[in-house]
């Protein structure tokens, strides 16, 4: 409660938060900056990891999914269904419920009964509570299980206001049957200004972006790492040769064993030339790539760190968002498939575009993404704004879906 206000609006942030993804942390940064504008809401993040979230960021934060509920096995029928009771009555604490971007709608290797069908509870609940629902510039791509597709496109079609990312995700939404306005609205954590990376002098760092890869959609595979890591270290030797010292970089916790095991091999060959970054966080990946010529990216997020720097960037990616991201920005020569990257085409692109520097055209379509960004912010507080000076967050005049929600 403040003082002269009869209650805060309790704004759901519905999410993998916690999880030590530095892509997902900053996005859920961006809508906690959102709402910090106006002191009458009040954040509630639900996730799997509401501890991890709460301590780390002092705010409320309530458990996704029910944490009594069996789980494996024919129990596990039960807890799905004791989930739909935790999320319809999570909902029912709350005054309105966000999805705050990521790639949550993206459907590669997802059971169905996780991440969707909790997504579908949720958005079911809001509808049916009449809460407004919120999804914020997400990432969506193929889904590869027909009912993964189905509880998405129902989730998405709950929504009081939806947007998209970028137009490959519009493409997938359509294909997945979503029927409905798709705006397009550039990922959340474009829209922060960190400035532009201070190249220094002489030939620069280049960041090697990796993940701890072990194949794609299939079993996990030690021959795919082993193979992955060869293909990476023989980039890491081509920029060295060429006079670079090389920063290699992760984006989420798992991704530790793999930063240490290129940098500890590659400095063998290298000596001095070849260090490994210890970020987790998004702004502290920032801190160290403001530093480089050029970026491998491996992550999404990675890749939106270089590119809001004006660093010129070439992904090594594991879905089509970052060859997505690269075609907004006039190049989708640089995304490269992790599975199937030719490690000499990245290093010449890589020591090609250091020669080149920064691309004038991508600083326009980097206005143009945060202008847009902009735009649905207001958009959102406004909505929020009225929802507080309303000061019955329950009442029967919050906006309606515009879309099909079973």
């Amino acid at each position: 409660m403040h003082g002269g206000r009869t209650a805060d609006v309790r704004v759901g942030l519905v999410g993998e938060f916690g999880v030590h993804n530095s892509g997902n942390e900053a996005t859920l940064q961006v809508v906690l900056d959102l709402l910090a504008a106006d002191a009458r809401l009040a954040p509630v993040v639900v996730a799997d990891k509401h501890d991890v979230v709460a301590r780390d960021r002092g705010v409320r934060a309530v458990p996704l999914h029910d944490p009594a509920a069996r789980r494996g096995g024919l129990r596990g029928l039960l807890g799905k269904a004791s989930d739909a009771w935790h999320a319809w009555r999570t909902v029912g604490l709350l005054d309105v419920v966000v999805i705050p971007g990521t790639g949550i709608f993206e459907g590669l290797a997802i059971a169905p009964g996780g991440i969707p069908l909790t997504l579908f509870w949720y958005g079911l609940a809001a509808r049916l509570r009449r809460r407004p629902f919120l999804v914020l510039s997400v990432g969506v791509d193929e889904a590869f299980h027909p009912v993964t597709g189905r509880l998405f496109r129902w989730t998405m079609g709950c929504a009081t206001y939806l947007s998209v990312r970028d137009a490959g995700s519009a493409r997938a939404a359509r294909a997945l049957g979503v029927r409905r306005d798709l705006p397009v609205v550039p990922d959340l954590v474009l829209g922060v200004d960190v400035g532009t990376a201070d190249r220094g002098t002489g030939a620069g760092t280049v960041a090697v972006g990796v993940i701890e890869y072990r194949g794609i959609g299939t079993a996990e595979s030690e021959a795919d790492r082993a193979a992955y890591v060869e293909r990476v270290l023989h980039v890491v030797r081509r920029l060295t040769d060429a006079g670079h010292d090389v920063l290699v970089v992760g984006g989420a916790l798992p991704d530790r064993p793999t930063v240490e095991l290129v940098a500890a091999r590659a400095v063998v060959a290298a000596p001095g030339r070849v260090t490994a970054s210890d970020a987790l966080s998004l702004d502290d990946l920032t801190r160290d790539l403001a530093t480089c010529a050029a970026v491998v990216a491996a992550r999404y997020h990675n890749l939106i760190a270089a590119l809001r720097l004006d660093l010129p960037a070439v992904s090594v990616g594991y879905g089509s968002k970052q060859e997505w991201l690269l075609a907004d920005f006039g190049r989708p020569e640089r995304a490269h498939r992790i599975d199937t990257f030719d490690p000499d085409e990245v290093a010449d692109q890589v020591l090609a575009a250091v020669t080149a520097g920064s691309d004038p055209a991508a600083h326009d379509v980097l206005d143009e993404a945060r202008r847009a960004l902009a735009d649905q912010a207001a958009r959102v507080a406004a909505l929020l704004r009225d929802v507080a000076d309303a000061r019955a967050p329950h009442a029967d005049t919050v906006p309606e879906s515009s879309g099909a929600c079973p």
